[in-house]
């Protein structure tokens, strides 16, 4: 079961560099807090993030043993109108949702 960010941010790395070694995205990508997984300066493109977003689900609630959906809108300060979401922010929201 996952219980803090480090192991959120490890999970979502592990999604990004299989990812990678599948051909859905080109360059290794190293997760810091601050990378931004969607919006402007995104390295992914929408079906790179798309497919990221599943597979972090995936994973994560393989890991809890529940069914999680991630839903951007209920990530604190989503603005649907200038959409931009760090990898910081991501691990946060999930912590919340492992701990709910």
């Amino acid at each position: 079961m996952i219980t803090n960010h480090s192991q959120i941010m490890s999970l979502m790395q592990d999604s990004l560099d299989s990812l990678q070694r599948s051909g859905v995205i080109e360059q290794r990508l190293q997760l810091e807090p601050e990378t931004i997984l969607f919006g402007s300066d995104s390295p992914l493109d929408s079906i790179g993030f798309v497919t990221f977003v599943t597979d972090v689900e995936d994973r994560f609630s393989q890991q809890q043993g529940k069914d999680i959906a991630i839903t951007l809108l209920d990530i604190d300060n989503f603005n649907e109108n200038d959409p931009h979401l760090s990898a910081g922010r991501l691990a946060q929201y999930l912590e919340r949702l492992a701990a709910g």
